[in-house]
């Protein structure tokens, strides 16, 4: 029997946190890593650890993330009339701020069920003071707090410091250091133009999409950017060529927003059941700062109502990415008859999306049936036929990258498990293991006839699960900044390794024959991929090493299943972009003034 388990994440190594667990271990605590950092650290250290995979089943896991899901959406419903402001319920509308909040609540609730269940009678947690809030990714103090306040047994929780961050220095003065205009300043540039609303990282993503959008527009395209810096709104000025507005002081938002929250709040914390009832009583840092976010974004909202109501935009073009940043100007637009449309942030959607534009652009059947499912109805959807964007990140394109000569190159791609310092789970930690293990140790007639490669996501490559994994493992790795076109035209095969989405879309597109390679049980069947089978038609599914070598197998030596898997991946593509599309510029010149400078086309 375990009688005491030491909980934590690799944002806990810092400090004197790392020292503290050694003394853990040395007294023979059993070490619960809950990120691919922290079993990396345990790993490089020597030390015996266990993981989430460890302690929750599939079954439990799977209740936790329908628990979550469930908590999302129904959290505050008792309280909606108190969080409602103007006709917008901000809880409702501000989901994704608390997307992940909810899943490591869940999580949380279900690690500490089965360390019960299995005799833990002591925790150890590692938290900040002041307790850190969960808004989007960010690491936090959710599942501390909560094991702090319900665990039966005893608990001890080690404050650790907050670490120290550098200054970022400010730009030297040269004349061109601050803004030369703000929305609230210059909101006549607005009138009867297409006001492209993003933030600043957006703006590399749709560079295309906003060049479309002034070949229907011609000069009449203003760039809004969600920032009052200098440092993002200049280069953007220059690399456009457009005309661009930041955001200055929302100002006053009127009614008192955290106030009223808190008092919703209050009423909840009377209303709801365990283990929500508790969820909500033990975060009050997160709370606060919630409320304080929504005080921000009421005022946001009516700043953008004014600068609108002034000087109506012929159109309003926002991302889809899901924060309430995004989102707010398409719905503020909606409130004044101003006709909106969504660019999407991406392609191959995994998981709900709800962008609150009129219009709502997209690639292919695929992402059409994932905003379906979504909620969104049909008449919202528009087929658009270049919305693809080839590298989401920024890519060294002239990388070298050749395929090995008389060998069967296999690519594999990979997500990452999750973020550290976040509890939920984005892939059974256990799986990925599994799977990079197996990967990296084809069986003995095979390895002679192989080339094996391993792409991680440019933005978030989770190296800690792939040194988890081993250093044969990471002896397969591609560089990280390899474009993904480049790595797929060396590739004799490509292997989706507990992976679904975009990268899927873009090997079919390639023609490249694919092989699902998925030891994780909830992709496709709960958050956060819940849409994985849409890409699953892509290629063949193996969910055991023996399955997948097998298949392999046959690959090399039957001609007749090559070409199967290669035809699955052009059909694939064909039907995901079948249909009708037109392009955005023709889409966006439906909106476009007749006259006034505009070249429509």
């Amino acid at each position: 029997m375990i009688a005491h388990a030491v909980l934590f994440h690799g944002t806990d190594l810092a400090g004197p946190g790392q020292q503290r667990l050694l003394e853990d271990a040395a007294q023979g605590r059993t070490l619960v890593a809950l990120d691919s950092q922290a079993l990396a650290w345990t790993l490089r250290e020597g030390l015996a650890a266990t993981i989430l995979d460890d302690w929750l089943d599939e079954t439990a896991q799977a209740s936790a993330r329908a628990l979550a899901t469930r908590l999302e959406t129904s959290w505050f419903e008792p309280a909606r009339a108190g969080l409602t402001f103007d006709g917008l319920c901000w809880p409702e509308f501000d989901r994704e701020a608390l997307y992940a909040y909810w899943l490591s609540a869940a999580t949380a609730h279900g690690l500490m069920t089965a360390l019960v269940a299995r005799g833990v009678r002591a925790l150890t947690v590692f938290r900040r003071n002041p307790p850190r809030p969960m808004l989007y990714f960010e690491p936090a103090d959710t599942a501390a707090l909560y094991w702090a306040a319900a665990f039966p047994g005893q608990v001890e929780s080690v404050v650790l410091p907050e670490p120290q961050e550098a200054a970022t220095p400010s730009p030297a003065p040269d004349g061109d250091a601050q803004p030369d205009f703000f929305l609230h300043d210059n909101a006549e540039l607005l009138r009867g133009r297409a006001a492209v609303c993003l933030n600043p990282l957006e703006v590399f993503r749709l560079g295309r999409h906003i060049r479309e959008l002034r070949a229907a527009f011609g000069d009449r395209v203003v760039l809004v950017v969600n920032s009052h810096l200098p440092e993002h709104i200049r280069p953007i000025a220059r690399d456009t060529g457009l005309p661009v507005l930041g955001l200055g002081p929302a100002g006053n938002p009127g009614p008192d927003v955290a106030g009223r929250c808190a008092q919703a709040l209050e009423l909840l914390q009377n209303a709801q059941p365990e283990p929500l009832r508790t969820m909500l009583a033990v975060n009050a840092a997160h709370f606060a700062a919630l409320f304080r976010r929504w005080t921000w974004l009421e005022a946001t909202r009516g700043y953008w109502r004014r600068a609108m109501a002034a000087a109506p935009p012929a159109l309003v073009a926002v991302s889809s990415l899901e924060d309430s940043e995004s989102q707010l100007p398409a719905s503020v637009a909606g409130e004044l008859g101003i006709p909106s449309l969504c660019l999407p942030h991406g392609v191959g959607l995994t998981r709900a999306a709800r962008p609150k534009a009129d219009l709502v652009l997209h690639l292919g059947q695929g992402d059409r049936e994932a905003y379906l499912r979504s909620g969104i109805t049909a008449k919202r959807l528009v087929p658009c036929a270049d919305l693809g964007i080839e590298n989401e990140y920024p890519v060294d394109t002239g990388l070298p990258w050749a395929a090995a000569k008389g060998k069967l190159n296999v690519l594999a791609l990979m997500a990452a498990t999750g973020r550290p310092g976040v509890l939920y789970p984005v892939l059974a930690l256990g799986a990925q293991l599994a799977a990079l293990r197996a990967l990296a140790a084809p069986p003995a007639d095979l390895a002679p006839r192989l080339a094996l490669s391993l792409k991680t996501h440019p933005g978030l490559p989770d190296l800690e699960a792939v040194d988890a994994a081993g250093p044969e493992a990471r002896a397969l790795l591609a560089p990280l900044d390899l474009p993904l076109a480049r790595a797929l035209a060396a590739a004799d095969l490509v292997v989706a390794l507990n992976y679904t989405g975009v990268g899927v879309l873009h090997c079919a597109e390639a023609g490249k024959p694919l092989l699902h390679f998925r030891l994780d049980p909830h992709l496709g069947r709960a958050e956060p991929f819940p849409f994985a089978d849409i890409y699953d038609p892509a290629g063949d599914m193996t969910l055991s090493a023996d399955a997948f070598w097998a298949a392999v197998r046959r690959f090399l030596t039957e001609p007749e299943y090559a070409q199967g898997l290669a035809s699955k991946a052009r059909d694939f593509a064909r039907g995901f972009h079948a249909g009708k599309r037109r392009s955005l510029r023709d889409i966006a010149a439906d909106f476009a003034p007749q006259g006034g400078g505009s070249c429509a086309s």
